[in-house]
């Protein structure tokens, strides 16, 4: 079955998010304290993001997690590259992808994007678009 592109779907939990994806040459640790600066969340590290790829081993993608004491939005750093693996294969350039949950007013996706931006060691910040459907958002994986 090798080329059939994998989906990886998250569950809709009916609440709004945002998905950027992040390219920076720092470790996820230096970030996240880079990100907590200049945005004022107090993150901790997550179980992280665990992928089964059939015949192998599963791999853990590491996740950090902070909540917004001002907006109440939950944020969640994940590591797009681990080892030799990718998680979002159709983005082989992007380091990372922060979640923002409980928002996707474009305003505030706007402010995020701008304050990520200013984050030394970010080269880029974007918006990953979502796929919906069923239930469900969708995105492409490995």
């Amino acid at each position: 079955m090798e080329g059939k592109k994998k989906v990886f779907v998250l569950q809709d939990t009916k609440e709004p998010f945002f998905l950027l994806a992040i390219s920076c040459a720092e470790s996820i640790h230096k970030l996240v304290w880079l990100i907590q600066s200049q945005l004022e969340i107090t993150f901790a590290e997550s179980s992280g993001l665990r992928v089964i790829v059939s015949g192998k081993e599963p791999i853990e993608f590491p996740v950090h997690k902070g909540i917004s004491p001002v907006t109440g939005e939950e944020f969640s750093l994940i590591k797009n590259k681990i080892h030799s693996s990718i998680l979002l294969k159709s983005q082989p350039n992007i380091d990372y992808i922060l979640k923002v949950s409980g928002t996707n007013s474009p305003i505030r996706v706007k402010e995020v994007i701008a304050s990520v931006k200013k984050v030394p060691g970010v080269l880029a910040a974007l918006r990953l678009e979502i796929q919906k459907g069923k239930g469900f958002a969708a995105f492409d994986l490995v």
